[in-house]
């Protein structure tokens, strides 16, 4: 009887905590305030947290029925095999730690485009270039020490981006204004190396010659926006200025290859 009661009082108990996660939830998905990334994360991370601790009650629940028995329940031990078995599943899907690892390998993959940014400023011997590249590295470094305090990842997730877009300007330039300020790492070796062949259009925009028509206006849209000057805003002036001179060359870039006349003609002078 008192078993009875007792299991009784435990699935009550199970059932209110659902209702109350089912309303956290509810909340979170229609805060307005927070962006949708963010309440999206944390609907995820209470729905897991939520099942986290129910089978964790359902494996207390069935090591309390064991309690005080001669011998032990071999559907018990099964079904206590299956819980383990859940819970085990359930934390490789732990929304934290998938966040985690996104934002790690996020950070791997700018760290990559800051060395060859680094490599193209020590060619130029940009110090400004150099100085900001630290700077960006420092700043990834502190941001990988912080996740396990983080609750929310979107803000991490734009300012990681933002570095991976302003590696990659730098990455890509052929002029900066301190160009030789740094002297530090010997002859700049662009004195002693050929200039570079100028770039097509097509080079301009990364595509191959025979792109079709109606793709051309996606890779300019996806362009325009990764090198609009508003986005380095925060850059030095150098920096800003390699933006603004990407956003010339894609924008002159598409216009010729935009119009299908003019790039008939484009071709005919390339050829």
């Amino acid at each position: 009887m008192i078993g009875n009661i007792i299991a009784y009082g435990i699935m009550l108990v199970i059932v209110l905590i659902l209702l109350y996660n089912l309303y956290a939830i509810l909340r979170i998905l229609t805060n307005k305030k927070e962006k949708k990334e963010d309440r999206t994360y944390k609907a995820k991370k209470n729905l897991f947290d939520f099942l986290m601790t129910l089978l964790r009650n359902f494996r207390r629940f069935l090591e309390f029925g064991q309690y005080g028995k001669s011998t032990v329940d071999p559907k018990a031990v099964a079904f206590a095999s299956i819980i383990d078995q859940a819970m085990n599943n359930l934390n490789r899907a732990d929304p934290a730690l998938t966040a985690k690892k996104a934002i790690l390998k996020q950070i791997e993959d700018t760290v990559k485009i800051l060395e060859a940014a680094l490599e193209n400023a020590a060619k130029h011997r940009s110090l400004e270039a150099k100085t900001y590249i630290g700077e960006c590295y420092q700043e990834l470094k502190i941001i990988s020490l912080s996740l396990d305090q983080q609750e929310v990842f979107s803000q991490i997730n734009e300012r990681i981006e933002t570095i991976r877009e302003q590696a990659q300007t730098l990455a890509d330039a052929v002029t900066f204004d301190d160009a030789g300020a740094d002297t530090d790492d010997g002859p700049n070796p662009s004195y002693n190396n050929p200039p570079p062949p100028k770039k097509t259009f097509y080079d301009i925009l990364g595509v191959a010659k025979d792109i079709p028509q109606d793709e051309i206006k996606k890779i300019y849209r996806d362009l325009a926006k990764k090198y609009h000057p508003d986005r380095y805003a925060d850059l030095a002036d150098d920096m800003r200025q390699e933006a603004e001179r990407r956003f010339k060359e894609i924008n002159e870039a598409y216009t010729v290859l935009s119009d299908p006349k003019k790039r008939a003609e484009y071709d005919r002078q390339i050829a």
